[in-house]
């Protein structure tokens, strides 16, 4: 299987060695559509991702509800880190694979306008089998 330019073999070749490329990297190299395999890359780590959020988030509960002397400080901090973790999860699962999902449709537009610039650009230039005559007119002497 191949990641880069060169065969992989060993971790030299790219961070994840031979036998540990992520699941849409070793779909988009064996054909797989980038929505299809966004899609199930997003499934597969969907429990995972959330469970880990929520007891995160769980864990931080009871920094929420302290009625101490240091509850002025502790419930700031817990407010932050489970709106934070929140906001990541919904990062990590559904605004990442959309932005990598519309920029890989960019890249591919932008792609075909190119080859249609770069056609009419060979359009315009003379062939090489043309002869372009540069001599002089000599009517007017």
């Amino acid at each position: 299987m191949r990641c880069c330019s060169r065969p992989c073999s060993s971790a030299a070749c790219c961070p994840w060695g031979a036998r540990r490329h992520p699941q849409r990297v070793r779909q988009r190299a064996a054909g797989v559509a980038l929505e299809t395999a966004l899609r199930e890359a997003v499934q597969a780590r969907f429990r995972a991702v959330l469970l880990t959020s929520l007891t995160t988030i769980a864990g931080l509960l009871p920094l929420l509800f302290t009625s101490s002397s240091l509850s002025m400080y502790v419930t700031p901090i817990a407010i932050t880190l489970c709106f934070g973790l929140a906001f990541a999860t919904l990062l990590v699962l559904i605004v990442i694979p959309a932005l990598l999902l519309l920029l890989e449709r960019g890249k591919a537009r932008a792609g075909r306008r190119m080859a249609g610039v770069l056609a009419m650009a060979r359009a315009a230039l003379p062939t090489p089998n043309s002869t372009v005559t540069t001599e002089p007119d000599n009517r007017s002497a």
